[in-house]
């Protein structure tokens, strides 16, 4: 029907516009600069909006009639959307409030508790205050004093909810006079009119019912739908009530959260002025330099398809493999009008409450398994128990319509819940994954991560419910009629227990063996990358935990900070070399190659690509646009199969909105690194000396008319003072892309274990506690130059005002000058600068590519100390 489309269109535009919100909202939460913190200012904005939406959703407004899909599309688009807000920042909370292993697991064990048990209370409070709110009882008096009349014209009981109009029924014939022939019916403590009206729609007594007078089916109908009708209503207030329930409950939460937490950026001083944020693009590229987190996104796409898989066929599987309706206790009509688990839809519900018990159960089970096990071996446990938990279900469909083999379907989902209780793991695991993002680039992007985690999989997890669903109907799936469950062929059973006992073990393994390769596996690595933080912090270099290579963050001065955050937009080493190539080639020979053509080369690509995302983004929009406005797709009743295929069509036309988005703001970046090498002196000359050569009656006072290409305009990115000095920062970049690459690339060999501890005042690095003292040391301080020039009696940290402040290296979440404990002074990897006895940091220089650099500026001169005779 007309409102079902329009609401599985709501539905997919939802999820559409999660692809576009997810990304923007997690690099939000990350940029923001607020005195309260990065993630409470959308906790405590957002969750009013929030209870509001919801509330409104879960009990619409009566009497909207043909309005009620637009109604309810509304309030779920601007509800997922207020979700997206709040929650984003919500995930991201949790990875920086613990450094230790023991903490995490211990942090994210309860929130996986609680989310397993706000889960039941989801499923459950909403089904229990239905059913107090319906009172069977007022429904059958209700259908017996409207459903009939002695005028022979019944009235339904209760109004349609979109009409507000009650239906009408000829019961002028057969109804008066109606008595059962069926002894088990008379026998039955039920009224056995309305029991036996709810068998009369059975194929086995289609003979009996065709020999019955039709004002009896007409006062059966009527009855039937007064109680639908009082089962509706029920369930539309009882869903109010239990989203009143959770609304205030998340509101009361989140001001809990933002009243007594403290971020970790708080812990910094709160005059310290932060680093500008990185551009989005950059910020969400540069999770695919992290090795251990590239690693394990196709691992988590596999689990999220798995899922997918077993959440869209479960159904399937119980109606057509379990049967419970075919069971032979089912097939008295007694007995099925008594119990509930004669109906497959029933059964599902039961196992899906049977998976949250056993979730909530199974979780303490699994933090004494990490306990005993570790971390990252129980993590993998707890991979390998969802392929032999979802393996078992091969077991059912093999009993003949067994009454136990219901039961059996129930107890397997319950026990399929047993590895849900071990969730938590993989919010711990990917913290671990967010410090080593610190140990690489210096700052924390949390919110980019988690979010990235949920966004890939959420993504593939599409057509992991939607392909399988559609094979079924390929292979002549036949839909129940009136709710009756028909028969199918022998090769539906074949395929649904395929598919479900099979294919998603077979994923959970590939998964399982995937997260085997995850890199940061032994106890020493996580006390190596805290020390390798603790040591970028203070400016010192550190061995990668992962490969035993010396690294240190890259570091830029402040002028030129947004330039190379611009560069990450375009990664790898060639487009690099090619600016390199064409400014060598400008020095040795002004007059024929441009500095700037790579640039332009850059600049004509990303335009050519974002035609491309455009073109995309049409073809998708027209084929939205055909289904959803075809008459036969609005008017024939669609099955769940039939509207795979427009919410498929829509989720990618999301995709094709953050793929035009994605395009346009790499174009941007790419004019904003053009228009900064035209505004070169240098090339500014030369570009000019063009424009003369052009036009020279444009000229005036040595300027072109129009200025040149992008040369007059303001710059967001001030311009290098010469070629050489742009040169050896394209050099710069150049090399620590190289040593990024060979970070990704190299095998695994992590650093070999740091030594006992020698003293007893020496303990583990504690990142918390070293940020916490670190800000204490620059509270004390009456500045930043202060605080490193004056620690050691005068001495001289190596580093030229202004250089710490502007780079992304050696902060924390908030920034903040360097401090380091003494027992790790002297822990820096063979590449990094000596202390002295009196603490002083050498201030000698090096040479590195040709390049004069100090020993805390990584390959990066500043501009005095740059010039044109580096070639």
């Amino acid at each position: 029907p007309p409102s079902l489309c329009s609401s599985a269109f709501f539905v997919a535009l939802a999820r559409s516009l999660d692809v576009v919100s997810d990304p923007v909202m997690a690099f939000v939460t990350d940029s923001v600069r607020s005195p309260m913190g990065r993630r409470r200012p959308f906790l405590a904005t957002g969750c009013v909006p929030y209870a509001v939406l919801l509330f409104f959703l879960m009990y619409p407004a009566a009497g909207v009639g043909a309005g009620l899909p637009v109604y309810f599309g509304c309030f779920y688009i601007f509800f997922y959307l207020a979700n997206t807000y709040t929650v984003i920042p919500y995930d991201a909370l949790a990875p920086e409030m613990t450094d230790t292993a023991e903490d995490r697991n211990s942090l994210f064990f309860t929130t996986g508790l609680t989310e397993a048990f706000g889960s039941v209370l989801a499923v459950l409070l909403p089904l229990g205050l239905s059913s107090y709110m319906m009172d069977v009882d007022e429904a059958k008096d209700d259908a017996a004093g409207s459903c009939f009349s002695s005028s022979g014209i019944g009235r339904a009981c209760l109004p349609y909810f979109s009409t507000g109009e009650r239906e009408s029924f000829d019961v002028s014939e057969g109804v008066a006079n109606f008595s059962s022939d069926w002894p088990e019916l008379r026998q039955s403590v039920y009224d056995y009119d309305g029991l036996e009206c709810i068998t009369r729609s059975s194929s086995k007594y289609s003979e009996h019912w065709a020999a019955q007078p039709p004002g009896f089916g007409h006062y059966c109908s009527c009855v039937e739908l007064c109680v639908s009708r009082h089962r509706v209503e029920g369930m539309r207030v009882g869903y109010m009530a239990a989203a009143f329930c959770f609304g205030a409950w998340f509101v009361a939460s989140c001001l809990v959260a933002v009243t007594y937490l403290t971020e970790r950026c708080q812990h910094e001083d709160p005059n310290h002025k932060l680093p500008s944020p990185t551009p989005i693009v950059p910020s969400l590229l540069s999770v695919f330099r992290n090795r251990a987190f590239r690693g394990l996104l196709p691992a988590w796409i596999c689990d999220a398809i798995g899922l997918g898989i077993l959440q869209g066929m479960l159904v399937f599987f119980v109606r057509y493999v379990v049967r419970p309706e075919s069971t032979k206790s089912c097939q008295d009509p007694t007995y099925f009008a008594e119990h509930s688990l004669c109906k497959s839809i029933n059964v599902v519900g039961a196992g899906f409450t049977a998976f949250l018990f056993s979730a909530i159960l199974s979780n303490p089970i699994w933090l004494l398994i990490v306990k005993k096990l570790g971390k990252v071996e129980g993590w993998l446990f707890w991979s390998l128990s969802n392929a032999l938990t979802n393996f078992l279900y091969i077991s059912c469909g093999w009993s003949g319509g067994q009454d136990w083999e219901v039961w059996w379907v129930i107890a397997l989902c319950g026990l399929n819940g047993f590895p849900m209780g071990g969730k938590f793991l993989a919010d711990s695991i990917l913290s671990d994954i967010i410090d080593y993002d610190e140990f690489l680039t210096g700052s924390r992007n949390e919110a980019v991560y988690t979010m990235f985690k949920g966004f890939l999989p959420k993504i593939s997890a599409i057509p992991a419910i939607a392909l399988p669903v559609a094979v079924l109907q390929a292979l002549g799936h036949v839909p129940p009629e009136d709710g009756v469950v028909q028969e199918q062929p022998p090769v539906i059973r074949f395929y649904c227990l395929f598919v479900c006992s099979i294919v998603t073990p077979c994923m959970a393994l590939l998964g399982t063996w995937i997260k085997a390769q995850f890199p940061l596996k032994q106890a020493h690595q996580f006390e190596s990358l805290s020390r390798g933080i603790a040591l970028h912090i203070d400016g010192a270099g550190a061995k990668d935990p992962i490969t035993g290579i010396d690294y240190r963050p890259f570091q830029v001065d402040a002028a030129h900070r947004r330039f190379v955050d611009l560069l990450d937009a375009f990664p790898g080493i060639e487009p690099i070399a090619r600016m390199e190539t064409y400014l060598l080639a400008q020095i040795h020979f002004p007059q024929v190659n441009p500095a700037w053509q790579a640039e332009k080369e850059l600049v004509a690509d990303c335009a050519a690509t974002r035609r491309l995302a455009a073109v995309l983004l049409g073809l998708f929009l027209s084929a939205v646009v055909v289904t959803y406005s075809a008459p036969l797709y609005l008017m024939q009743n669609t099955s769940e199969v039939d509207d795979l295929v427009p919410v498929f069509l829509v989720i990618c036309f999301g995709l094709s909105v953050t793929n035009l988005a994605f395009a346009h703001l790499r174009l941007a970046n790419a004019r904003e690194i053009l228009d900064a090498v035209l505004a070169i002196p240098a090339v500014r000359a030369t570009v000019r000396g063009e424009a003369a050569a052009a036009a020279p009656a444009t000229l005036e006072g040595g300027a072109a008319a129009d200025g040149g290409p992008g040369i007059e305009k303001p710059l967001a990115v001030p311009p290098a003072g010469s070629l050489g000095a742009h040169l050896k920062l394209l050099k710069t970049v150049r090399a620590h892309r190289e040593l990024v690459a060979q970070l990704l690339e190299s095998p695994v060999s992590p650093p070999p274990a740091p030594p006992p501890l020698l003293h007893p005042h020496e303990t583990p690095v504690n990142l918390d506690a070293f940020r916490l003292a670190r800000a204490a040391s620059q509270r004390d301080a009456s500045d930043l130059s202060e605080a490193s020039t004056g620690r050691a009696g005068g001495g001289t940290r190596g580093e030229k005002p202004g250089e710490m402040q502007g780079g992304s290296w050696g902060s924390s979440s908030c920034g903040g000058s360097s401090w380091l404990p003494a027992h790790l002074e002297s822990a820096g990897s063979p590449g990094s600068s000596p202390r002295s006895k009196g603490g002083e940091k050498e201030n000698s220089g090096s040479r590195a590519g040709g390049l004069l650099v100090s020993p805390l500026s990584n390959g990066v001169a500043t501009e005095q100390e740059s010039g044109d005779d580096v070639i």
